[in-house]
């Protein structure tokens, strides 16, 4: 259980969802820096569980995989493991802490509820990121009566012509409040641009040399396709057709989804369903066992028992 708390809060500082699959997911939601009254809140993130959300993004088993060296199918089965592990606790002590994230607790009819370890606010004034407070202005009593615009006296020899020219006056305290309000939004454009600094990050969980097991891992795929696939025609097909982009307006039946090429076609390859077939989208490849212009046909197709018994984690996704 405590592989599984180290990998939550290593993979909560860099995705927006983390799935246990069939138990629930955590969320942090973010937000944006905001002005209210004379105090501008800084930017910060909230940690929330849904236990309604239990599908399998395959982001654990990846983690897993990294860190431990296994397969996807070896890591897949750790953190269901894992997961058992956590359920038992939780129904066991009626609590559990996960690390620095929060506590899940048992509620009323075996219903989970979460508290975070520190509230948002708390959490940014432990990066540095504090609330700002602005000065106070002091109000302005309204004149009785515009006064009249003085137009300063031009040296000896000139004189302002106000017929050929524009005098603006500028109230000092208008433009003092203009400066403060610049200032704020200076300030609030540097907190959002710091809180996503980490989007951009490559996605890593452990201090393993991760390169030597991708490499590993691409090896042991090339070799295994020249075992199934003529060994001159083979490999060149196979790339293309995984590679190949997904048309839109197309609905697929996705089984799994991978942040990595060679890890879909391997989940493939195991599978040995000449179904299946690898549809790539940005940095996603997700592994679909059908598609069709028709979303009825692939619901009948997911919810028989047959389909059901050999993928149970399927949904329906249409190429935007």
């Amino acid at each position: 259980m405590q592989e599984l708390i180290l990998h939550i809060e290593y993979l909560l500082g860099r995705h927006d969802c983390v799935t246990l699959p069939g138990f629930g997911a955590f969320l942090a939601t973010r937000r944006n820096a905001r002005l209210a009254d004379d105090e501008m809140a800084a930017a910060c993130t909230e940690i929330c569980f849904n236990p309604a959300i239990g599908h399998d993004d395959g982001l654990l088993a990846n983690s897993f995989a990294r860190r431990l060296s296994l397969t996807y199918e070896e890591a897949r089965i750790r953190v269901s493991e894992e997961i058992e592990a956590l359920r038992s606790a939780i129904a066991e002590g009626g609590e559990v802490t996960v690390g620095r994230v929060g506590t899940l607790r048992s509620g009323a009819e075996g219903k989970l509820t979460f508290t975070p370890l520190r509230t948002p606010e708390a959490t940014s004034a432990s990066l540095g990121f504090s609330t700002l407070r602005l000065p106070v202005l002091p109000k302005e009593e309204p004149a009785e009566a515009p006064a009249a615009v003085q137009v300063p006296e031009a040296p000896a020899g000139r004189r302002f012509r106000t017929d050929r020219n524009y005098y603006i006056p500028v109230n000092k305290i208008f433009a003092r409040t203009a400066a403060c309000f610049a200032l704020a939004v200076a300030v609030g454009l540097s907190l959002f641009i710091g809180a996503s600094h980490s989007q951009n990050e490559r996605q890593y969980a452990s201090v393993v040399p991760v390169t030597a097991v991708e490499k590993k891992t691409a090896e042991e795929s090339a070799a295994l396709r020249e075992t199934i696939l003529p060994a001159e025609t083979a490999p060149a097909a196979r790339e293309a057709e995984a590679e190949e982009p997904a048309p839109e307006g197309i609905y697929y039946l996705i089984v799994a989804t991978f942040h990595s090429l060679a890890d879909a076609q391997t989940f493939v390859d195991q599978k040995g369903d000449s179904s299946l077939s690898i549809v790539t989208s940005g940095r996603m490849s997700r592994v679909a066992a059908g598609s069709s212009a028709d979303k009825e046909s692939l619901i009948g197709k997911m919810n028989s028992t047959s389909f059901k018994a050999e993928y149970g984690d399927c949904w329906i996704w249409k190429k935007q």
